[in-house]
């Protein structure tokens, strides 16, 4: 009995964290560096930022910094660089 249950709910986080991670994913594939960088962080940042990533969306950025593109790799590191989350 318990171990049915126990299935039955990893079963049913499996989902809930599919379905949680598609949300995410669809809203990370939307939103442009830009507009990120509007709500979440300092404005001081763009001064570092490179400009032909602004306009890119955060997955895009992803997926050039893995493949090894220098400028993807300072904007994926500066938009998660504590120093300039907004307080």
């Amino acid at each position: 009995m318990v171990v049915s249950g126990a299935v039955l709910i990893g079963t049913a986080l499996y989902y809930a964290g599919d379905w949680l991670y598609d949300c995410v994913d669809s809203w990370l594939n939307a939103e442009t560096a830009d507009e990120y960088i509007s709500k979440n962080r300092k404005g001081s940042i763009r001064r570092e930022f490179p400009s032909e990533y602004l306009d890119k969306t955060l997955n895009e950025i992803e997926k050039d910094a893995k493949n090894g593109e220098r400028k993807a790799r300072t904007a994926k590191k500066l938009l998660n660089d504590n120093r300039f989350k907004k307080d």
